[in-house]
């Protein structure tokens, strides 16, 4: 489970936005005539890292981390079936990480920070379950042009490592399994909130 504090939370925000031919919206397929469309925004403010809980840690703590685009989903199912939307988003960071690391012949560790900035086409899956169990969304790298930088006082090895792991593995991905509360069936309008988020339903774009 990763660290997450000093944070606000998560917002899922619908709304029309004119996307570029060379963003997201341009990489995703076209959605199907029976699919319902929305434009999302999903943004985090804080900061991460496997010692995020530790106070005096050296990091901003008004990062971000930013996804938007357009998701969709067959929104005809079985009462007691979950909708599945599915997109290609826009991810961008800009997030400092809690670490620690031990310099040279040092027998004790220090807290470090390293500061993350990346982005590129993320693949979406927003569920909305059944039976007012709530919602999960869950982004994984998807195709397209993706980069990622890192850098700060835990060393280069720790920085490299996670440009590698950026986005999939990266703990400065926020958005790699979340937990929603919102109710059942179709998204609509409403703004909706637990622990781990805040989701809002701001205009549908299209419904079959």
């Amino acid at each position: 489970m990763r660290n997450i504090v000093s944070r606000t939370v998560y917002s899922f925000v619908l709304a029309v936005v004119i996307l570029a031919p060379g963003s997201a919206l341009a990489q995703a397929p076209t959605p199907p005539a029976n699919a319902a469309v929305y434009e999302v925004r999903v943004s985090f403010e804080g900061h991460l890292g496997s010692l995020a809980d530790a106070p005096d840690c050296p990091v901003r703590r008004d990062g971000t981390a930013v996804m938007s685009g357009r998701v969709w989903g067959i929104e005809a199912v079985r009462r007691d079936d979950d909708i599945v939307y599915y997109g290609v988003l826009d991810l961008k960071v800009d997030i400092d990480l809690c670490e620690a690391t031990r310099d040279g012949n040092s027998s004790e560790d220090r807290l470090c920070k390293i500061t993350v900035v990346g982005g590129g086409p993320v693949d979406v899956e927003l569920s909305i379950y059944a039976d007012d169990r709530g919602g999960y969304v869950k982004a994984r790298r998807g195709k397209g042009v993706f980069g990622a930088r890192a850098e700060g006082n835990c060393g280069s090895a720790a920085n490299n490592a996670e440009v590698k792991a950026f986005p999939d593995n990266s703990q400065a991905n926020p958005f790699n399994g979340t937990e929603l509360e919102v109710p059942s069936g179709p998204l609509r309008r409403g703004r909706y909130e637990n622990e781990e988020a805040v989701f809002e339903v701001l205009q549908v774009i299209r419904r079959p």
